[in-house]
């Protein structure tokens, strides 16, 4: 356990440290095989979600206030994917924070709740900020459950407007994709609604959000 702490503050959380990026927000988007960064390259909605879980998460269960900085530098950059018309997050913008991938995917607005749920249980109400992860939350898990929902289920990859397009960005098994099948719905989007509709849950005890989180 002390290893496994140790490699974690030394080495995997200053690792991403080191990539935020001071210009435009957020982290940046690649760093090659060699670590050379790239700069220049796009911002992904699920990256910058994930880092804002993973500094959130490693300050609550660390006891170090420190990594509040940099979920902070995460969810600040969160608006830059943020549809503000209808509503939903894309799935990716440029260095500079523009819409590039308007894609709207039920994987990737789960993924914003989960890192903003991570945020709100790491600094309770008290935080300037907790109102701001709160209400993004809201309206994501609404999203979700109004434009990404069915009778069976969620859908999965939609246009900016919610009209469904094709599943490719998950559809990750090459002899289907060879035969011209994509998967119109994946375990993999389905769970990682589960797990954001939880953390959400932990965070938020709301009876929609328990009621969304059973029905998945």
């Amino acid at each position: 356990a002390n290893e496994l702490k140790l490699h974690l503050t030394e080495t995997i959380l200053p690792f991403w440290e080191n990539l935020a990026d001071e210009r435009y927000g957020g982290y940046y988007g690649y760093v090659d095989k060699n670590l050379k960064l790239v700069p220049d390259a796009h911002k992904g909605c699920i990256l910058n979600s994930r880092v804002l879980w993973t500094f959130a998460t490693a300050a609550r269960v660390l006891g170090d206030e420190k990594y509040l900085e940099y979920a902070r530098h995460a969810l600040r950059f969160m608006e830059r994917f943020e549809d503000k018309e209808r509503g939903g997050v894309y799935w990716s913008v440029t260095a500079e924070g523009e819409p590039l991938d308007k894609t709207k995917h039920t994987y990737c607005q789960a993924f914003a709740i989960y890192g903003l749920a991570a945020y709100m249980r790491a600094v309770g109400e008290n935080d300037p900020l907790y109102a701001v992860a709160r209400d993004r939350a809201f309206r994501l898990f609404n999203v979700i459950e109004h434009h990404c929902s069915d009778e069976g289920g969620y859908g999965e990859a939609f246009e900016p407007d919610y009209t469904p397009v094709g599943n490719e960005k998950l559809s990750d098994n090459p002899k289907l994709m060879e035969r011209g099948e994509v998967a119109e719905r994946t375990m993999n989007t389905l769970l990682h609604v589960l797990e954001a509709y939880a953390e959400f849950y932990r965070a938020e005890p709301d009876e929609e959000v328990r009621a969304a989180g059973v029905k998945c």
